[in-house]
C-alpha cells in the first residue's frame, strides 16, 4: 500500500461564551474543506478548542494556564477569534481569556509570522437584548477592542452565525489557496515520456504508463526516483510496466541532466 503523507494544520478558536454557535461552525466548516481544498493541497485541518481538549485541573496561572497548555498556541498554524457581546473573564494577567490568547498569537506572530490570526466580530444587535449594567459594559468592551484592533491586522465583520460560516468558509478557503498553492496540471511534466510500457496492449490494464513530476523537483534528483520507481515494479511482479524502459528513462535523465549541469 502506497502511504501518502498528510500537512497537518492546527486551528485553534479563542472566544468567549457568547459565540458557541460559531466555534462549532469553525468545526464544520473545518470538516468541509478536509474534503475539497484541504485535500486538494494534501493537508488536514485540525480544530482545536478548549471545552474538546481541555480537562479538568489545577495549574499556578488558574484555568487559563490549563488551558494554555493543551491549546499550544505558539505552536499552531492559525488562531480564530470570535466576538460578539462578550469580551470575558480577566485572567491573572489582567487580560481576558480570549484577548489573553489572541495575544500570545500575536506576539508568535510577531517573532516567527506564525501563527496566522483571523479575527471576526459579529455586528448583530444583540438577542436578547442587554438589560444589566456588566452586560452592556462588555459589549462596550468588545467595541473598545475592535477600535484599537492592531494597525497590521484586518479584522472581519459578520451579522449573524449563518453569515459567519459562509465568510469564515470564504476566508479560510481564500488562506488556503493564497498560502498553500494546490499541485496542477501544468505545474507537473512528464519525464522525456519515458514511462511508456513497451509491451502495452489494448487492454487497459497494459496502458501505458507515464510518471508526472512536479517541476519543483530538482532534474538531477528524477534519475534516482525512476529507478526507486522501477525497483518497486519489479519487486511487485511488473504491473505491466517494461522495467528495461525504466533504466533507459533513467539512464537518459542522467545524461540530459549532465549536460545542462
Amino acid at each position: 500500500m502506497v502511504r501518502e503523507t498528510v500537512q497537518l494544520l492546527r486551528l485553534v478558536v479563542a472566544s468567549p461564551g457568547d459565540v458557541v454557535t460559531e466555534r462549532t461552525a469553525v468545526e464544520s466548516v473545518a470538516a468541509e474543506l478536509n474534503r475539497t481544498i484541504a485535500a486538494d493541497r494534501m493537508m488536514h485541518l485540525e480544530v482545536v478548542r478548549w471545552e474538546t481538549d481541555a480537562y479538568p485541573g489545577f495549574h499556578v496561572d488558574g484555568p487559563q494556564g490549563i488551558c494554555d497548555r493543551v491549546l499550544e498556541i505558539e505552536e499552531c498554524d492559525v488562531l480564530v477569534g470570535i466576538f460578539w457581546t462578550r469580551f470575558g473573564k480577566p485572567t491573572p494577567d489582567g487580560m481576558t481569556g480570549t484577548e489573553h490568547e489572541i495575544n500570545k498569537a500575536l506576539s508568535t506572530w510577531q517573532k516567527r509570522r506564525k501563527p496566522h490570526v483571523m479575527v471576526f466580530f459579529n455586528m448583530a444587535s444583540p438577542n436578547p437584548s442587554l438589560r444589566s449594567a456588566a452586560e452592556r459594559r462588555q459589549w462596550a468592551l468588545v467595541a473598545e477592542y475592535r477600535e484599537k484592533f492592531p494597525a497590521e491586522g484586518l479584522f472581519w465583520e459578520y451579522e449573524g452565525t449563518a453569515q459567519f460560516e459562509r465568510e469564515f468558509r470564504r476566508c479560510m478557503g481564500n488562506y488556503l489557496r493564497q498560502e498553500f498553492p494546490a499541485i496542477q496540471a501544468k505545474d507537473l511534466h512528464p519525464s522525456d515520456n519515458a514511462l511508456q510500457s513497451s509491451n502495452a496492449g489494448s487492454d487497459s490494464s497494459d496502458a501505458p504508463v507515464m510518471l508526472l513530476f512536479d517541476k519543483r523537483i530538482p532534474k538531477p534528483q528524477v534519475p534516482e526516483i525512476l529507478k526507486l520507481f522501477g525497483d518497486f515494479v519489479r519487486a511487485l511482479g511488473g504491473l505491466g510496466v517494461d522495467v528495461t524502459e525504466l533504466k533507459l528513462a533513467a539512464e537518459r535523465e542522467s545524461r540530459a541532466g549532465q549536460k545542462n549541469g
